[in-house]
């Protein structure tokens, strides 16, 4: 609740009908239909409605203005947000390199956010700067090796929240420390089965193993179903907190820690949010949101929906905000927050934000280099250990004014029998310097064909190659076929 401020209302004459004056906290004047509310008033003829504004109402004409009704103020109780400034990185690519942050705001009263960010640490001699200060994710040229730090600040127009950081380590050579990823903390019932979702980066996409630890409430006999696991589980047995940590390796160094927490209780739990993986959108095209709800109880959710960041002069808006999955047309090019609070019918989810980024529609001037090879192109199965090594590295050509154009690089395997197998597609943006590395095995004697291929936003094709594998020796192996790709599907 806000500070107590007794003011007055300005004069003003009635007629036989109810009128609704109220006045404003610091006292200036009064102003119709106010959102400020009268909670009480000295003169006891005059009565305040459930919202809490203050109506006046007369059974006939008055015969003289009425003036300087003193009430006392309470302003709307406004809870500050919080700020997300994303994961730590480590960056080994030859400098200067491109870092892009990833900064999130949530608001449980759904205003809208703006973000203030600031490089607070970097190497010195380093002349690196932030893109913007202002956008959800700005950039910088990493141009030293050394740690960088930024500083992410969110408002909702009333107050700042508390200042959340993130650490970016970059190294001209040597092995990138990999980042663990332990999922969104969980509210269950006592009893429950706790389901765990790793996940973890890799800046040399190079495979990564898992290893899950698990602290209990006392007494509490839960025990992980696989430690090793993607997604182990456990029952949560007892009342309590359960912290379960995860620590990812790539083959050379463990990462730092990261800890998710499951809740247990009896009665009702509260629900959680899910508002969808980060997009990207063309300009003054319609943007589907994928909301999702989880409720322990089993109880109906409903959704409600904020854009709680919009370009400068955009007047985007939801479809139907209380959709999981409403609509909104991207009319200004910029960056789009929007927030999903869910509601179990008793309790409030926390917030959950997707951030989407529209840009303008990828021009014929677009061009990418594109290196693939094969490692080996002929393959004698029983001597190369019956798998094929795929690489491929793309960069943007002559065109440094547009790096900021996300494309699609996708790659797949002909076989001899006319049948293809992908090996995974990810979405990037033209800035990024992109390696893949996937592996093959091959189950037919033969010509197999390995193509990669990168397109823009429209499907169109900015660049394709081609590499033929030559099978000189049946494998007799009854295994199914197996690939394993080194980067990560996107929808």
């Amino acid at each position: 609740m806000g500070l107590l401020s007794q003011v007055a209302l300005a004069t003003s004459s009635y007629y036989d009908k109810l009128n609704t004056q109220c006045a404003t906290l610091n006292g200036t004047g009064s102003v119709r239909n106010s959102s400020v509310g009268c909670t009480t008033c000295h003169d006891s003829s005059y009565n305040v409605n459930s919202t809490g504004r203050a109506f006046i109402s007369a059974g006939h004409k008055p015969t003289a203005a009425i003036s300087s009704i003193l009430c006392t103020l309470a302003a709307a109780t406004n809870t500050a947000p919080t700020a997300n400034a994303g994961p730590d990185q480590s960056i080994t690519n030859a400098l200067p390199v491109t870092v892009t942050l990833k900064g999130t705001g949530a608001d449980k009263d759904g205003d809208a956010l703006t973000f203030t960010w600031s490089l607070t640490k970097k190497p010195a001699g380093s002349q690196a700067v932030l893109s913007s200060t202002t956008a959800a994710s700005p950039s910088f040229s990493a141009d030293v090796v050394g740690q960088y730090t930024a500083k992410l600040i969110v408002n909702d127009g009333k107050l700042n929240s508390s200042a959340d950081t993130v650490s970016i380590i970059v190294g001209k050579t040597g092995n990138a420390k990999p980042v663990a990823h332990a999922g969104l903390d969980q509210h269950v019932q006592i009893g429950a089965l706790v389901t765990l979702s790793a996940s973890g980066t890799d800046a040399d996409n190079e495979p990564l193993t898992y290893l899950w630890t698990l602290k209990t409430p006392k007494n509490s006999a839960a025990v992980l179903s696989n430690a090793t696991a993607l997604m182990p589980t456990f029952i949560a047995d007892l009342p309590g907190r359960y912290e379960a940590r995860l620590v990812v390796n790539d083959g050379k160094v463990n990462s730092n820690a990261d800890s998710v927490m499951i809740t247990a209780g009896s009665g009702n739990v509260a629900p959680v949010a899910n508002a969808g993986a980060d997009k990207n959108a063309l300009l003054n095209t319609e943007i589907t949101l994928n909301g999702k709800g989880f409720d322990a109880d089993g109880d109906s959710l409903t959704y409600l929906w904020s854009l709680i960041k919009i370009p400068k002069d955009s007047s985007a808006h939801m479809s139907d905000a209380t959709l999981a999955s409403p609509i909104l047309v991207a009319d200004k090019l910029g960056e789009y927050v929007a927030q999903l609070i869910v509601n179990d019918g008793v309790l409030n989810s926390k917030p959950d934000t997707v951030l989407i980024k529209v840009s303008e529609p990828v021009t014929s001037e677009v061009s990418v280099g594109l290196a693939l090879m094969l490692e080996p192109s002929v393959l004698m199965l029983e001597e190369f250990g019956k798998s094929i090594i795929v690489k491929a590295n793309i960069s943007a050509v002559n065109n440094v004014d547009r790096l900021d154009i996300p494309v699609l690089v996708s790659a797949k395997v002909g076989r001899p029998d006319g049948s293809s197998q992908s090996l995974g597609q990810k979405r990037i943006l033209l800035k990024e310097v992109y390696k893949i590395y996937a592996q093959y095995t091959p189950k037919m004697v033969g010509e197999h064909t390995v193509t990669v291929v990168i397109s823009d936003q429209t499907g169109g094709t900015l660049a394709e190659q081609s590499k033929k594998l030559t099978v000189l020796l049946q494998n007799d192996d009854d295994d199914d076929e197996h690939d394993s790709d080194g980067h990560d599907d996107d929808d």
